[in-house]
């Protein structure tokens, strides 16, 4: 029983009846499709919502279904408009460790990957689908232009992290300089460089001597400080070295009886 005025009555039974003509439909959606639209990070979702503020639009990715709530052709209209989200996908071979690259400490690096190229990324458990290799298939979905830019910061995140070997050439003396009192000089050099490297990107950078040079392994984004600094420290270490010419005939003398001269 509805008691009002006539206007207030009639907007009442039209709003009645719309209430009464709502209806819930579900649709199931294509694997791409269901990744893409559940993506964290991913507005295409929220796009649709917007554009059909009358329709109740929600996304299950376990049971791989659309759930749509509203007037009929409401419900057509917006799943049309679902249906209409143009993408395409790609796929990426990663070992293992390129993975965890990818994903970041707590899927901060994903999520900043999909949020700044609007393509989902989908990165497969390390222990679930991978080949004889070990290797996993990371899944890129999006617009063709969105897939292209998150494929391109990948393949940039992945090179900044293989790991590089670089050498820089030692002076002979320098070398035993460096080495003397059990290797200080190569242990303060290493230090150095792995406290300026780790503001950049955590992990270790190796430095030894090989032969005739120093030898640095790392990843290739700290490369180049790293190798800045051992340069430095090399030639400051080849400045405090003084050459003086003596005879030849001098030598066995300076040496001495076991090398007590020269000790």
């Amino acid at each position: 029983r509805i008691i009002g005025s006539l206007q207030s009555l009639d907007t009442t039974a039209m709003n009645i009846d719309r209430v009464l003509a709502v209806q819930e439909e579900f649709m199931d959606l294509p694997k791409p499709l269901l990744l893409y639209l559940t993506s964290r990070g991913i507005t295409s979702l929220g796009d649709i919502r917007s554009r059909h503020p009358d329709v109740h639009v929600e996304v299950n990715r376990a049971t791989r279904q659309a759930r749509f709530r509203g007037l009929p052709d409401d419900i057509e209209s917006a799943k049309t408009d679902v249906l209409s989200v143009d993408i395409v996908d790609q796929k990426l071979t990663v070992t293992p460790s390129e993975s965890s690259i990818i994903i970041g400490k707590q899927g901060a690096t994903i999520n900043k990957l999909v949020e700044s190229s609007q393509a989902a990324i989908d990165v497969p458990r390390p222990d679930g689908d991978s080949d004889v290799k070990g290797n996993l298939t990371v899944v890129i979905i999006g617009s063709i232009g969105a897939v292209k830019d998150a494929m391109d910061e990948m393949e940039d995140l992945l090179a900044q992290h293989k790991e590089v070997i670089e050498k820089v050439p030692l002076d002979p003396v320098a070398k035993e300089v460096l080495l003397m009192n059990k290797g200080e000089g190569m242990q303060a050099i290493t230090k150095l460089v792995n406290d300026a490297c780790r503001e950049i990107l955590a992990g270790y950078v190796s430095v030894s001597i090989d032969e005739n040079a120093v030898k640095i392994v790392g990843k290739s984004l700290v490369m180049p400080k790293a190798v800045e600094i051992v340069t430095d420290e090399i030639r400051l270490k080849e400045a405090t070295i003084v050459r003086l010419p003596i005879h030849v005939s001098a030598i066995p003398a300076l040496i001495g009886k076991g090398g007590a001269g020269i000790k």
